[in-house]
This record gives C-alpha cells, sequence and structure tokens, in this order.
C-alpha cells in the first residue's frame, strides 16, 4: 500500500502539468511565426536574386539567415515533440505497472515504442 502523502503529491505534480499547456500552445505559435518568417526571407532572396540585385554577401548572409530561422524550428520542434511524448506516455501508458527505475531512464519516443504490441506477437 502507498504512503497517501506520496500518492497526493504524484497525483499534484501530474496535474500541474496542465499549467504548462499555454506555454506549449505558445511554443506552437513561434513555430508558426517562424515558418512565416522563413518564407517571408525566402520570397525576398529569390526577388531580389532575380531581379539581378543580388550581390554574393546579400545571398550568403539571406542564406545564413534562413539556416538560422530553420535551426530555431528544429529546436521548438524537438522541444514540442519531447514534452508531448512524456506527457501522451504517461496519458496511455499504464505507468503503475511499470518500474520506476524503467521509467526513469527510458527515452520518451523509445518507451512509446515498447508500449506498443510487436506486429508479430
Amino acid at each position: 500500500m502507498q504512503n497517501p502523502t506520496t500518492t497526493t503529491l504524484g497525483y499534484a505534480l501530474s496535474v500541474t502539468r496542465w499549467l504548462q499547456a499555454p506555454l506549449y500552445f505558445g511554443l506552437v505559435t513561434a513555430q508558426g511565426v517562424y515558418v512565416y518568417t522563413f518564407f517571408k526571407e525566402l520570397w525576398t532572396l529569390i526577388l531580389i536574386c532575380v531581379s539581378g540585385h543580388a550581390t554574393e554577401t546579400y545571398v550568403m548572409l539571406a542564406v545564413l539567415k534562413l539556416v538560422d530561422v530553420v535551426m530555431i524550428a528544429n529546436l521548438l520542434i524537438t522541444a514540442i515533440v519531447g514534452i508531448s511524448s512524456v506527457h501522451l506516455l504517461q496519458m496511455f501508458v499504464d505507468v503503475h505497472h511499470t518500474s520506476h527505475h524503467a521509467r526513469a531512464w527510458e527515452i520518451p519516443g523509445v518507451a512509446c515504442m515498447h508500449a506498443r504490441p510487436h506486429p508479430n506477437g
């Protein structure tokens, strides 16, 4: 039998993840802003190159700006997927029947793969 204090504390910590939901939606919104920024910068680069006004330095800096936007967007995707996979794992896998040691060291994506039944049996 579990200690009531431990159970209450665990439940309280589990419920507080919903306080972070607005932050996650903010990350998704920021991802949308970066997609818009990427296409705006790409379109500007294309227009300047087609018009013949692009210098080598301008093209290099514009491409570096595009790379920067993509790298930040990838970081946002990593954060969003990592956070959501942990919460989905907690929602869809019976964590009470998994050892604490196994839960503590599993990578969320790998843990999700282990949670599904194997197609061959």
